[in-house]
């Protein structure tokens, strides 16, 4: 039963993220204006995004582990899940320009759903575990994904990838 409301509370948690995305890769500047880097990165991924598009956007304070402490991520909450999805969906045009190439997008996640996905990159083929509206998903086949609800999901997935290998 504890396992069910856990479940349940990181549900809930995770829906109230459901219109935020982090920026990593954006080196912190004096006196910079966060909203006016994003509409940049916006406009250069090809959206037209005004500064009212936006519930929120500040930086969030560095990690312990931070190595480059002036690389801290960019929290953007969009007010509509459709701007939100559009600039996510974009993310790999980043690429494309020499002054985004090393930045990167990712969905907001909570604690729970993050540990997973990192879980499942570190022991899964990472190039096939993605993120789609916070939760984690494995490639398994053409059009096919298998959600990945806990590390013993991944365990498993694991194995059978083992067994089909061999």
């Amino acid at each position: 039963e504890l396992r069910l409301v856990q479940n349940d509370l990181n549900q809930l948690e995770q829906y109230g993220k459901r219109r935020d995305l982090l920026i990593y890769g954006i080196s912190y500047t004096k006196d910079e204006n966060v909203t006016d880097i994003v509409l940049k990165l916006g406009n250069t991924l090809g959206l037209t995004l005004k500064e009212n598009d936006f519930n929120a956007i500040h930086r969030l304070p560095p990690t312990k582990n931070s190595v480059d402490k002036t690389k801290q991520s960019i929290i953007v909450s969009f007010l509509r899940f459709s701007d939100r999805n559009a600039f996510y969906s974009s993310r790999k045009r980043c690429r494309d320009h020499d002054e985004f190439k090393n930045v990167f997008i990712n969905e907001h996640l909570t604690y729970y759903n993050n540990q997973i996905f990192v879980h499942a990159r570190k022991h899964l083929d990472k190039k096939r575990i993605f993120t789609r509206n916070g939760n984690v998903f494995l490639y398994v086949d053409k059009g096919k994904y298998k959600q990945l609800y806990s590390t013993l999901d991944i365990d498993n997935a694991l194995n059978n990838l083992t067994v089909t290998v061999t």
